[in-house]
This record gives C-alpha cells, structure tokens and sequence, in this order.
C-alpha cells in the first residue's frame, strides 16, 4: 500500500504525453515546492539542513522532464507526488527520567518494502544511522489496470525522547507496467539527489 503519508502530504501531478509541452513547468514547480517546503520543516534546532536547495529543486526538475520524455516516447499516462515527513524530540536527560509520552517515543522503521538497501548519509552529515532504501511496484487496489510505484527512504536515529525520523518518497501511478518498470532509475535518482542534500548532525555533539 502506497504509503499515507506521502498522498497526504503532498499535492499529486498528472501528467499525459498530450500535454508534455507543459510538463517542465510543471514538474519544476512541484520540485521548487517540495524543496521550499521541505527547508521550511527543518527549523533551527533540529540539527538537519540541505545543503544547497537550489540545486536539488534543480535536480529534482530534471528529473520530472525525463519521467515526462520517458512517458511521451512510451506513449504512457502517469501522475507522480513527491512529499517528505519529519518527526523529531528534544527532551533532556532530566525530563526524560520524569517520564515520557508515546508522542516522545522513538517511532518503529518503516515495514512497507519487502527488501530495503543500506544508503550511507551525506559526507558532511555527522549522524552514524544510514538511510534505508526502497523501490517497489504494486498493481492499485481501487482501479484496475493501473499500477503505482513507490521509491521510498528512511533516517530514523536516537532514542525515545530525543530522536529524528525523515522519511522521503516519490509516488508514481500508471496504467502502464512496463513504463511503471522503466521509472525505476529516474526516481532513485530523485531520491538519491533528495538524501545527499540532507545534511543531519549527531544528536550526541
């Protein structure tokens, strides 16, 4: 099951081959939102900050154009969001010892992917946890005939109490399963650029 938080959090885009003449803009306006917004959830003290959002929303631009020329040379329908959730707690060592709500308890990693890929943080990111790394296909529960693909990543880190959960994905829905197939390396790629710009610092420094 695609995941609910990510239709949730984020705007859909639809997309057809007829319309490819208006997809750059289209795709580069999501990607310029998501990023804006994005940044914007990451507020002083959370110890996570992108390293250069110009650059990602650039990247991330490109890589809706190219899901767009692949749709239009496949002759494909498709739609994609792209959304982020970000959990954090701060508490010291005092109010953890005087007890702790579930709202402060660490949450479990995510379960959804039946096999996840270790991906290392970024090079100037402090934190020692590694991302978890997903991409699946599955056939939509409500419409026959049509196919979504997740490509999913996790930071999870820390401890109840003090801990940070961010969580990345692109979602993708066609009736296409062969087109569905062939996004696989465009949206790794998105989520790829999306971990890399993520700068996270150990909670312990």
């Amino acid at each position: 099951m695609l995941r609910t938080w990510l239709a949730a959090t984020v705007g859909g885009l639809l997309i057809t081959a007829a319309a490819h003449t208006q997809d750059a803009t289209e795709g580069e306006a999501l990607a310029a939102g998501f990023v804006a917004d994005f940044q914007a959830e990451l507020v002083d003290g959370s110890r996570v900050h992108l390293a250069d959002p110009d650059a990602l929303a650039a990247r991330l631009g490109q890589g809706f154009n190219a899901l767009s020329d692949l749709a239009e040379e496949m002759d494909a329908d498709w739609g994609a969001s792209i959304g982020f959730d970000v959990q954090g707690v701060t508490r010291t060592e005092e109010e953890r010892s005087a007890g702790l709500t579930d709202e402060d308890r660490m949450p479990p990693p995510d379960s959804q992917c039946a096999h996840y890929d270790l991906v290392a943080p970024s090079a100037d990111s402090t934190v020692l946890a590694q991302w978890r790394r997903c991409f699946e296909i599955e056939e939509d529960e409500e419409t026959e005939g049509r196919f979504n693909t997740i490509t999913f990543a996790e930071l999870l880190y820390g401890e109840d109490g003090n801990f940070r959960s961010l969580r990345l994905g692109i979602a993708l829905s066609t009736t296409r399963l062969d087109y569905a197939e062939a996004t696989r390396s465009i949206t790794l790629d998105m989520l790829d650029a999306s971990m890399e710009a993520v700068v996270a610092d150990s909670l312990d420094d």
